[in-house]
């Protein structure tokens, strides 16, 4: 048998075949196309945009915890010295001679609550708020009294020694 012969040009031969007619669905599927690529677009950039909205959630229940914090400590106050916040979770305390005397005002509290190692901010949250973080803060007696030198105290202690010394 023999083979018709190949046309150099294919879609000129398809054209001469077939005519010029083009469905107007092939406009429709081209359209679908592009949308398809604005719409990739706009889920990569939502996704970027979730991503970043959910560091921001985290951040600022981490700032909530900090003005928690405060709110339990300094009460009322403008300013937060060490000795005062020491009394406020542990009464008395013998670490109290060797706290800095210069107090936390809220923004810097809540600053240093926020950079405290996780597992101290949570056990310190947990012990102020036994009751969770909507309930009224644990202060009288003082959460820390009966444990003066409770490991969790003392590394807050430490960090905030850290923190409120000159460098």
């Amino acid at each position: 048998r023999e083979r018709s012969p190949r046309h150099e040009e294919p879609a000129k031969a398809v054209v001469k075949f077939f005519g010029d007619y083009r469905d107007p669905l092939w406009d429709e599927i081209a359209e679908l196309g592009r949308s398809t690529d604005v719409l990739k677009k706009n889920i990569s950039k939502q996704e970027d945009q979730l991503v970043f909205l959910e560091q921001r959630i985290a951040e600022e229940a981490l700032r909530r915890q900090g003005r928690k914090l405060w709110k339990a400590l300094a009460i009322e106050d403008a300013e937060l010295p060490p000795k005062g916040m020491l009394q406020r979770l542990a009464g008395k305390h013998p670490e109290e001679k060797k706290l800095p005397t210069v107090p936390f005002s809220k923004d810097t509290f809540v600053d240093f609550v926020c950079s405290l190692e996780e597992g101290v901010r949570v056990k310190m949250i947990e012990t102020v708020y036994p009751a969770g973080i909507e309930a009224a803060p644990a202060t009288d007696p003082p959460p820390f009294k009966s444990d003066p030198q409770n490991e969790t105290l003392l590394a807050f202690l430490a960090a905030t020694t850290a923190a409120l010394t000159p460098s």
